[in-house]
């Protein structure tokens, strides 16, 4: 079964990280924020299809561990929307999810990213905070109403 962005694919993009293309088979390579599902589009058959990690890898040259493939998905999508709009920006920038957990540091669902903000996007109901503690990580918002937070490794 197709998660809610899956079942939309291609749009928003957004929801969608490209890993590359592969020339000789005329394909593109993407993969689901939602989920996790790598997603391979074929120029010639106009019809994209699910693919295994070890099929990206072979199709793509992806190295295992350099793709954010072994994050818990489940968690991102229970994130508040606040939350993913964010992920989904910085993923589009180029920055990548390197990590997820629930109930720590707070009781809510917290993605982590390797780099950092590439926005600001305070708002009303998310709290910028900057920790700057190497015991921790650098940056965060929480999301006031859900208490879910995004935070920027060093």
């Amino acid at each position: 079964m197709k998660c809610p962005d899956c079942s939309r694919f291609p749009v928003p993009t957004s929801n969608f990280v490209s890993y590359g293309v592969n020339e000789s088979r005329h394909s593109e390579l993407f993969q689901c924020i939602g989920c996790g599902e790598f997603i391979d589009v074929v120029a010639e058959e106009r019809t994209e299809k699910r693919i295994s990690d070890s099929e990206a890898q072979e199709r793509y040259g992806l190295i295992p561990g350099t793709y954010p493939n072994r994050i818990d998905y489940q968690r991102v999508s229970k994130a508040s929307e606040a939350i993913r709009s964010i992920c989904r920006k910085e993923l589009k920038k180029g920055n990548r999810l390197v990590e997820t957990s629930e109930g720590w540091p707070a009781e809510g669902i917290t993605l982590w990213l390797k780099s950092d903000f590439h926005s600001d996007y305070s708002s009303e109901s998310l709290e910028f905070r900057n920790l700057n503690d190497p015991h921790y990580w650098k940056d965060e918002y929480r999301d006031l109403n859900s208490g879910d937070i995004i935070a920027c490794k060093f």
